[in-house]
């Protein structure tokens, strides 16, 4: 797979880094995930220049990890219409981040944890 790394962790079990060119892509190759067998094991983000946005896939100890890039202030398509528990990490995305998600199928808009600040990492140095 183009922009792939593979790494092996401590325990000498393979974990692949796959770069997503783009976020028009993240749908289909989370999806491509889901009909090999994989399960979401977790999902998260940081925030530099850009989002840096990890959604991590496992099977029988193989972890995949699907890396998206994308601009503060723009938006991605969320995943929970293929794995329905990820509204928990894209609700926390929006909410601590102020990644703007669309289509979370339980949104909380912005209301998942009580804050003093509203979206408390976006504005991090």
């Amino acid at each position: 797979m183009k922009g792939m790394v593979i790494i092996m962790n401590e325990a000498e079990q393979m974990q692949s880094f796959v770069e997503l060119p783009n976020k028009h892509v993240l749908i289909a190759e989370v999806d491509r995930m889901r009909k090999y067998g994989y399960r979401l094991a977790q999902a998260s983000i940081t925030k530099k220049e850009k989002y840096d946005v990890l959604y991590s896939f496992e099977k029988n100890g193989e972890l995949v990890n699907l890396r998206l890039l994308v601009d503060i202030g723009d938006s991605i398509e969320s995943v929970s219409g293929i794995y329905p528990y990820a509204y928990l990490y894209e609700n926390e995305m929006q909410d601590l981040f102020g990644l703007k998600i669309r289509h979370i199928n339980v949104s909380f808009k912005g209301n998942l944890y009580h804050t003093s600040v509203k979206t408390p990492f976006l504005n991090e140095k």
